[in-house]
């Protein structure tokens, strides 16, 4: 994975006197027109409008943090890089960007994306309980397939009022 993160550093910053296509994909059907052209024989093509290699030094420093060995164990755990992100994947599942929902609906879709994402699924089932509200398997069965289909758009007769 590393080597192909540094593989489009390295294609970005190539110039004509310095082509840096050694880390991109050789062969005649990849993207990295300087490799693609060498394999069908061909002159390379010319480098212009690639402004960017007065930025190499910066530019790499960052690559350099993208491409670190803890970072990409972490990654390669499924774990995410950006806790905020996980939190809106919570708020999204339960109010879909796609449709347009009144502000409490948005507000009780980010409370339950709070409890979710600081203590578990099982948030939910004590939220209920606390309201009073008795919950089975079954009906935990049915929130989830309901909240998947109004995710892809699927919307039921019954929800709308």
């Amino acid at each position: 994975m590393r080597k192909k993160i540094m593989c489009s550093f390295y294609h970005a910053s190539s110039t004509d006197a310095l082509p840096q296509h050694h880390l991109c994909p050789p062969g005649p059907l990849y993207w990295c027109f300087y490799n693609r052209a060498i394999a069908r024989d061909q002159l390379p093509p010319s480098h212009n409008g690639n402004s960017s290699c007065f930025l190499s030094p910066h530019v790499r420093k960052v690559y350099d943090r993208l491409s670190d060995d803890s970072l990409l164990q972490r990654c390669m755990r499924g774990m995410t890089q950006n806790a905020n992100e996980s939190y809106h994947v919570t708020i999204w599942q339960r109010c879909p960007k796609h449709i347009f929902v009144r502000a409490n609906r948005i507000k009780i879709a980010t409370a339950l994306a709070v409890a979710t994402f600081n203590k578990g699924s099982p948030a939910l089932r004590e939220l209920l309980s606390a309201c009073g509200c008795s919950i089975n398997e079954v009906m935990v069965g049915r929130a989830g397939n309901a909240t998947q289909a109004e995710s892809a758009g699927q919307r039921r007769s019954s929800w709308k009022k």
